[in-house]
């Protein structure tokens, strides 16, 4: 509890996708199941992380992931889940990033593209939440780079400042399809069923993807009930005492 880069959070119920890589800088920030990451309103631990991928053209599937289960998808909770998931991509990069920043163990391995593979496409399966929140963390291992986030009619562009040099201080949101914000994440909301596509699209160099997060956003309590009736969001606007417009 004293660390800084532990910073704690509320875990809500999400499955969490993380990479390792096995050519590129290697930082060695500790990234393990009781590690928290993620934007601060749904931070969670137990991040799903490959096993150490290469740099050469690949793609990742369930049966890759190393660690909290190996071959299996669980949650924020440890509990194995339905969940599956596919990426393809030119191969797995690290960037540079301080240990002690929000995103410094979220940021490290990521699922890059290249010009004759401009796509980092990912697929996911068997989603056990009826409504749900997908968070893309995206970046590169320069600043200054851009590229797109798209899922069927939405996209959300950025500019790549994941490095630590002159980078971002704190995870910051894309909300545009056009413009290229100085941005490492965007959310794709309210999404049901139970699969779910998107493409990380090379714009002036190559950029890639740091990890992906379902997140519930249906609660069964009696809090959560009323909270979702009243268009609150009982994940992220607190707890029943919470007071959201003061």
């Amino acid at each position: 509890p004293t660390l800084a880069s532990s910073p704690g959070g509320p875990n809500p119920k999400a499955v969490g996708i993380a990479f390792a890589n096995s050519s590129g800088e290697q930082t060695g920030y500790p990234f393990t199941p009781t590690t928290y990451a993620g934007v601060a309103a749904v931070r969670q631990r137990n991040w799903n992380r490959t096993t150490a991928q290469p740099a050469n053209s690949l793609t990742i599937t369930t049966a890759q992931i190393g660690q909290p289960t190996a071959g299996v998808l669980v949650d924020s909770a440890g509990s194995s889940t339905t969940t599956t998931v596919s990426v393809t991509a030119a191969g797995v990069w690290s960037d540079l990033n301080e240990q002690l920043t929000p995103y410094g163990h979220l940021y490290n391995a990521f699922a890059y593209n290249v010009s004759v593979i401009p796509n980092v496409s990912v697929s996911l399966g068997s989603i056990p939440y009826s409504t749900y929140d997908v968070y893309v963390y995206v970046g590169a291992d320069f600043n200054g780079r851009t590229g797109v986030v798209t899922s069927g009619a939405t996209s959300y562009s950025f500019t790549s400042g994941s490095n630590t040099t002159d980078g971002l201080s704190d995870y910051v949101e894309t909300t545009v399809a056009t413009g290229n914000p100085v941005a490492n994440y965007c959310v794709f909301r309210n999404r049901t069923g139970s699969s779910f596509a998107f493409n990380v699209t090379r714009g002036s160099d190559n950029v890639g993807l740091f990890g992906i997060q379902i997140v519930n956003t249906v609660s069964s309590s009696a809090y959560g009930s009323w909270a979702t009736a009243k268009g609150l969001n009982p994940l992220t606007d607190g707890a029943p005492a919470s007071d959201k417009d003061n």
